[in-house]
């Protein structure tokens, strides 16, 4: 009797399952045909467990765009940041730069004024009082090159600057340009 009371009760599952699955009055026409559009009927609203489902769904959605759009706003800052960072040391390299190009320009400076005191050192040097004469002699050919370079320096300032425009107009007057002197 048990036997039969279980595949009683199996029956009736069944039964009610199919009564579910095809609702009253529907043929299997309409059935097909609902099965066919899929999605959701526009005739009924959606339940409440689905609409705080979206609600939740838009709610966190919204936050996961904040919180981009908050890193890509950091993202920006660091970003503007690290540029203007950057400006700002090869702004001190170059500075850095110039101060090192002017150290080298007065040590050359400095260079040069020592060779001019050593220079004119030699120059006024009284010939008739050094005693040795290797000494004497090495002594005036030092003075004359000495005197022979700045002689050819002075010769190169003066062409240079025979004119106050030498420089821009060095054929100035018609020489070079087959043009009437004046």
């Amino acid at each position: 009797m048990s036997i039969i009371i279980t595949a009683v009760g199996k029956l009736r599952g069944c039964i009610r399952q199919v009564e579910y699955s095809n609702p009253s009055g529907a043929s299997e026409q309409d059935i097909i045909d609902e099965e066919n559009v899929g999605g959701t009927s526009t005739g009924r609203p959606i339940g409440i467990k689905k609409a705080k489902g979206k609600k939740k769904t838009e709610e966190e959605n919204a936050i996961v765009i904040e919180e981009i759009r908050e890193q890509n706003r950091q993202l920006s800052e660091r970003l503007t940041k690290r540029n203007d960072d950057k400006q700002q040391n090869y702004h001190i390299q170059m500075l850095r730069a110039q101060t090192e190009a002017k150290k080298v320009d007065v040590a050359a400076k400095k260079v040069a004024v020592a060779e001019i005191r050593e220079e004119n050192r030699i120059l006024l040097t009284n010939l008739n009082d050094v005693a040795d004469p290797n000494l004497r002699e090495l002594i005036r050919s030092e003075q004359k090159r000495i005197v022979q370079k700045r002689s050819d320096e002075l010769a190169k300032q003066s062409q240079s600057t025979s004119t106050p425009f030498g420089q821009y107009f060095d054929d100035f007057g018609g020489s070079g340009n087959d043009l009437p002197d004046y």
